[in-house]
């Protein structure tokens, strides 16, 4: 909230309005409710410190939710029956909120296209609020190293559980029972034959046609090694460049690294960029454009590639559902292009209700070590 009225960007009538959405959004669809003369907000937090964290982000929220369907002008919340069926375009516009104030709460907080839905766009911003104050100031974490921990640290956990890996190995032919046509194992590239009861696989051992209830689309991506940070920066930074900056209609993402995240050299920063539009977005005109806003900085090396995407019905929205193509076959999707891993645990708890049934605990707590009493000496 500081931060927003401290900004030159906006007058202070913009302020003011952004700061009503803002508080609209979190007492919208029953997830956070403020209770009289307290901060005790259902979905934030009990810690003093996630409370206070975010009374920072948002401030005061005054009353309950509303009983109308539609309660924008009273200043407590939307109703879920409302927002399903609006864009969050519609309802930003509703609000009354300028072009800029808008393109701050699509791109820069919901980082959802205007087009999108209102209820999903009016999560995000719950999402982000819950997370300010959990940790430190900012909505975010960074992994050490890079995402490629977290699984990474499943494997390992995997191991002490009794997990087995066969290395180096990829999967060349499904293995199916003559009776019953359920998957009962592969056979690898090196022609060992590797029986299970259930076989889950990467979307990428596969071939499109395999896929025929989701369609693909390509992301553009890019990695950068440069000499300095972005300009307006200070170490590990989100930055969005709007669109028509340089050449795109939607937003590219820009994703900053440095040497606390063990991401690279002392004195070195990695740029991650990536935009959900590869048709009429080209990432090296991206690039140029950040070079001219901090000429200072040298890119020393560079890479650009493209990533699928599962996509389905006309709109081609993205979907992260696993799919079973075979009785005992699933394949799970891609990585989304959304800046955090939420789309990446929603796929694996769908496919682990799918698999263990729903009464089955996801992501169960790991029990305390046993202490011995020697140790305690």
């Amino acid at each position: 909230k500081g931060e927003i009225f401290q900004s030159r960007a906006l007058s202070p009538m913009e302020k003011r309005l952004l700061m009503k959405f803002l508080q609209q959004c979190v007492t919208s669809t029953g997830i956070a409710e403020a209770k009289q003369g307290g901060w005790a907000i259902e979905g934030i937090g009990g810690s003093e410190q996630e409370q206070l964290g975010f009374k920072k982000a948002v401030g005061h929220v005054e009353g309950g939710l509303g009983h109308d369907s539609k309660t924008a002008a009273s200043g407590t919340g939307w109703e879920t029956n409302f927002l399903e069926n609006q864009s969050l375009d519609g309802l930003l516009k509703e609000a009354k909120l300028s072009s800029k104030a808008a393109d701050f709460i699509a791109h820069g907080i919901a980082m959802m296209s205007p087009s999108s839905s209102a209820l999903a766009a009016v999560r995000r911003v719950q999402l982000y609020a819950k997370s300010i104050g959990r940790y430190s100031d900012s909505a975010f974490l960074a992994c050490y190293y890079g995402t490629a921990e977290v699984p990474q640290g499943f494997c390992r956990m995997c191991a002490v559980y009794g997990g087995l890996y066969v290395l180096r190995r990829t999967p060349a032919y499904l293995l199916y029972g003559q009776e019953d046509g359920k998957c009962q194992g592969i056979i690898c590239n090196k022609g060992q034959r590797l029986t299970a009861p259930l076989v889950i696989c990467s979307s990428s051992y596969l071939p499109s046609s395999a896929l025929p209830s989701v369609g693909q689309s390509l992301v553009r991506r890019c990695v950068c090694i440069t000499s300095g940070q972005l300009p307006n920066t200070d170490g590990i930074s989100l930055a969005l460049i709007p669109p028509g900056s340089c050449g795109n209609s939607t937003c590219i993402r820009v994703l900053q690294m440095d040497w606390t995240a063990q991401a690279c050299p002392r004195g070195k920063y990695v740029w991650y960029l990536w935009s959900e539009t590869p048709g009429d977005c080209d990432l090296k005109a991206a690039v140029e454009l950040l070079r001219r806003m901090a000429p200072s900085v040298g890119v020393h090396w560079c890479a650009f590639y493209s990533q699928s995407v599962w996509t389905q019905g006309e709109s081609g929205q993205q979907t992260t559902d696993p799919q079973e193509l075979k009785p005992g076959f699933w394949v799970v999707p891609p990585p989304s292009t959304d800046v955090d891993s939420g789309d990446a645990i929603q796929a694996g708890e769908k496919l682990f209700r799918s698999v263990c049934g729903e009464a089955a605990e996801f992501l169960e707590a790991m029990p305390e070590p046993e202490v011995s009493p020697a140790s305690q000496r």
